[in-house]
């Protein structure tokens, strides 16, 4: 008896600990998008004019 208890919560938290994980590395993904979309860009980047042309 005392073993399928063991072996139940065994079980329960190791499923506890593979969805922890994996909810981890959505949110870890998500927060680099949003950071990555979040920063300014420079002004090279929105494709303004470069001021070392030679005219």
């Amino acid at each position: 008896m005392n073993y399928t208890v063991i072996i139940i919560l065994g079980i329960f938290a190791l499923g506890l600990v593979l969805f922890t994980i994996i909810r981890n590395l959505k949110d870890k993904m998500n927060l680099e998008q949003k950071m990555n979309n979040d920063y300014p860009k420079t002004i090279d980047e929105k494709g303004d004019i470069d001021e070392e042309e030679d005219l």
